[in-house]
């Protein structure tokens, strides 16, 4: 029976290279509740869907496209076709992902990179994504960033940067005022996702568990599997996995659903005195 009992003696730190990497090679990007299924998932299917109507809003042109940590590079297609980019790139730092990336878009050019540089001409591309990926900077290396996406623009191009909102993350005034030091912020949306994370989002959590007791692997962070072992005389029962599959079972279809997180912001929007934004948007230009 799978228990969590093995330790690879690792402890990946948030954000890190390393734990991303682990994430994509323990978990794949197939499951509905793995951390890398953009293209299944309900709430990354509809987070993506929310970006291409604010693009969509705006006045988007151009040949060249760049996509700041791409992962696995279906919201870069999706831009690239709905505003026929011709000279599409996407960059990460996960170097199996991208190997697959590439193998999966072959019309499209993806490399290996990591931020703060960008390993680009100058005044190259028409648009450049950070969607969800500048917040694991440090405060000095976000500025660098910054700094080499206005280079690597043309003039007039446009930045697509989004974010979590949070403590951990950008509160909506640092998101905006961060854009401002290089850009001219013409383009802001915010969405209520919190409804959605509190009920959905635990049971994506409960499937992701299945997922990783099904597949024999462990959480990157030590304390999670610290926290996890506690519970091992639970998960080893045959009555805990028979309830996990049941949950699965069911669940599966709710997770893959992106009428649901659709539903919840809409929702939450509606009642804006008692839910927060949860994500931001913003386009600025060069």
């Amino acid at each position: 029976m799978t228990n969590v009992d093995r330790d690879n003696g690792e402890n990946l730190s948030w954000g890190s290279q390393e734990w991303f990497a682990y994430l994509f090679t323990s978990q794949g990007d197939q499951d509905a509740a793995a951390y890398y299924t953009h293209k299944t998932n309900g709430y990354q299917i509809y987070r993506h869907t929310q970006l291409l109507k604010v693009l969509e809003s705006h006045s988007i042109s151009g040949r060249n496209l760049l996509d700041v940590g791409c992962a696995t590079g279906v919201l870069t297609a999706a831009v690239a076709r709905r505003f026929k980019f011709e000279q599409v790139v996407g960059l990460d730092f996960v170097k199996s992902m991208i190997l697959k990336t590439a193998s999966n878009f072959e019309q499209f050019k993806f490399v290996s990179g990591s931020l703060p540089h960008l390993p680009f001409t100058s005044n190259y591309f028409d648009l450049v994504i950070a969607s969800e990926v500048l917040y694991y900077l440090s405060d000095d290396k976000r500025l660098i960033a910054l700094e080499e996406i206005n280079r690597v623009l043309k003039p007039g191009g446009c930045v697509l940067f989004s974010s979590v909102l949070g403590e951990s993350y950008f509160s909506s005034e640092e998101a905006v005022n961060y854009v401002k030091k290089k850009f001219t912020i013409e383009t802001m949306s915010e969405t209520y996702n919190g409804l959605y994370h509190s009920t959905f989002g635990l049971l994506e959590n409960v499937v992701r568990l299945a997922l990783m007791l099904r597949k024999g692997i462990e959480p990157g962070q030590l304390s999670t599997r610290v926290r996890l072992r506690k519970y091992n005389w639970l998960i080893r029962t045959s009555f805990f996995n028979n309830f996990l599959n049941v949950i699965t079972f069911f669940c599966t279809p709710l997770i893959r659903s992106h009428w649901i997180p659709k539903f919840s912001n809409w929702f939450s929007g509606k009642f804006r005195i008692l839910f927060e934004a949860t994500n931001i948007t913003l386009i600025g230009r060069k």
